[in-house]
């Protein structure tokens, strides 16, 4: 079997991750990861779970009340998304560093990001409906096509992540298939009022401009994806939430059928 490598030994070349040495980890890394899923594909696989679903959203959208609610039920397997894993990589916040100044760590956090998000997808599953927030799809269409149309990453830096990308979403053993993409959509300027409230130190730097984007980005990858998509209404009130909800869980039972 493959030797194991995981999130925390990935960014070795923290200090220069502009550099050859990043790249190299970079890519090791995740071919390594890799191999060791198609070592084990013989005992289980991301495709033998029986439903994989992604709740998407822009920030401030409703994501982790609504993972909370879907939590209740018995046979859902909820994957949030690995924030903690970017604000403390050694004792570093790649997140806060991202948000403080993309156009210098835009690469070096989606690398991460994908890196992260890989490692989740491979988790062995511990029920026969997996939910996860965010997945790699909206990291690349979303987040990494913002960047890049923002030109916070260079033409060199998006065709890397887009390479990866691509070998781990359309290769013969791709592990990151979805069956359900869930969009909770929600005015941006609510979701600004939800971001200032909740006072996360990373995301003082989130403007309404970035929310738009990333709204206009989610269209436009909703608009074109092949995967089936259900659209929540996320400006309701909280109490009202469950009600949408209920739409994902109704969603599930007819796709198991």
């Amino acid at each position: 079997m493959a030797t194991k490598i995981t999130s925390r030994n990935f960014f070795l070349g923290y200090q220069n991750h502009k550099g050859l040495f990043l790249l190299v980890g970079h890519l090791s890394a995740i071919l390594f990861i890799f191999l060791s899923f198609q070592a084990e594909a013989a005992e289980w696989s991301p495709d033998k779970i029986p439903l994989t679903i992604s709740v998407e959203g822009i920030i401030g959208a409703g994501k982790s009340q609504c993972l909370s609610y879907l939590s209740t039920y018995d046979t859902v397997e909820i994957q949030p998304e690995p924030v903690e894993a970017w604000q403390n990589w050694d004792n570093i916040n790649l997140l806060d560093l991202f948000y403080q100044d993309p156009c210098t760590y835009g690469y070096l956090f989606q690398n991460y990001v994908q890196l992260t998000l890989l490692e989740r997808h491979l988790q062995p599953p511990r029920n026969n409906i997996r939910i996860m927030e965010r997945s790699i799809y909206s990291s690349h269409h979303v987040f990494q096509r913002h960047l890049s149309e923002s030109l916070e990453l260079d033409e060199i830096e998006n065709r890397l992540l887009t390479s990866w990308f691509d070998l781990l979403t359309t290769g013969p053993t791709h592990p990151m298939h979805l069956d359900l993409i869930v969009y909770i959509r929600v005015d941006p300027l609510k979701a600004l009022e939800r971001i200032q409230d909740r006072n996360r130190w990373e995301e003082r730097f989130i403007s309404l401009d970035y929310l738009e984007s990333l709204e206009h980005y989610h269209k436009q990858w909703l608009m074109q994806t092949q995967i089936p998509v259900l659209i929540l209404d996320g400006n309701k009130p909280l109490n009202q939430m469950p009600e949408e909800y209920e739409k994902i869980v109704k969603s599930m039972m007819t796709m198991l059928k």
